[in-house]
């Protein structure tokens, strides 16, 4: 299973402006969980532009100590504690959009794998991703972990959906692992979609026979789950929830049912349009699933963010 060692933070201020959000801190501390087990390390970074911004241009970037002076005191003030404690942490600041900056920073080879926060709402709101994490999600090349400080962690489920591509199968595999550091249960979910061929079969089967060739169609997928895990043998063995079904409804009635913590999923993108929107199931479920989730791209995957 990949590792990942550049783990990058996008820090934000409240609605205040004047205090760190605390959906920052808790991302914060949800990379710094994940770096001591990858043996990774983390950069704290924050972007100075309006994300409504020109989205063509990202302004010069500044590190360590350069970039404490040119943020906000409340960021500089909570970098240098977490550094005092942490002092190979990284930190820095951009101009330009935050999604785009953080984008770029992939696409250099300075992050491979980023953490931010979903909104700071309560309630029904608190399923939205806020403005930056959504863009994430859909522009940058890396696994994108969108932290929900609502729910508790360590997370106790987990829950893997996959499509039976690679990214699917590096999502499960990243389930299993993070279920494995976090003592957590794993649900994996594949919904597989009727075979026109098979419903077009239907009216001449009798019931027993067309059962019988749903069925087939199902131990195929729980066959290629499994094997969607690869060399990766978890700790403890996932519950598998195979079937016929919209994947969208079936990912959403598990996170209820299973009060999952952290769902995690790959995201196709869409021919013509270099990476700008992101397959029908994860885009149907960005602003629906009430938990934190981690998105991971597939290989060769074209961001719409260029260094140009």
């Amino acid at each position: 299973m990949r590792r990942y060692q550049k783990l990058l933070v996008g820090l934000s201020l409240d609605d205040s402006g004047q205090v760190l959000s605390p959906g920052s801190r808790r991302a914060v501390e949800e990379a710094l969980w994940l770096a001591g087990r990858s043996g990774g390390a983390v950069t704290l970074f924050h972007a100075l532009g309006d994300e409504e911004a020109n989205e063509t241009t990202v302004g010069a970037e500044f590190e360590g100590q350069e970039a404490e002076r040119r943020a906000p005191a409340a960021l500089a003030q909570f970098a240098a504690e977490v550094r005092a404690k942490h002092p190979n942490l990284g930190f820095a600041v951009a101009s330009g959009p935050a999604w785009m900056a953080i984008s770029r920073r992939v696409l250099r080879g300075q992050a491979d794998f980023v953490v931010v926060a979903k909104r700071n709402a309560l309630g029904a709101a608190s399923r939205r991703l806020g403005t930056v994490a959504a863009r994430l999600v859909r522009a940058c090349p890396s696994p994108v972990w969108v932290v929900h400080g609502g729910r508790p962690f360590p997370h106790k489920n987990i829950l893997a959906a996959t499509a039976l591509e690679p990214v699917g199968h590096l999502a499960t595999q990243l389930g299993a692992w993070f279920a494995d550091e976090m003592g957590a249960s794993l649900e994996v979910v594949h919904a597989w979609q009727m075979p026109m061929e098979l419903e077009m079969q239907r009216a001449s089967l009798s019931p027993p026979e067309y059962q019988m060739r749903v069925q087939a169609v199902t131990d195929s997928c729980v066959s290629q789950v499994r094997s969607g895990l690869g060399s990766y043998k978890p700790k403890r063995e996932p519950t598998l929830h195979v079937g016929c079904a919209a994947p969208s409804r079936a990912i959403l009635e598990l996170v209820e049912r299973y009060s999952v913590d952290l769902l995690v999923m790959g995201t196709i993108g869409r021919g013509g349009l270099s990476g700008a929107l992101i397959g029908n199931t994860a885009e149907r479920l960005l602003h629906e699933v009430d938990c934190s989730l981690l998105t991971v791209k597939p290989d060769g995957f074209v961001s719409p963010v260029t260094l140009g």
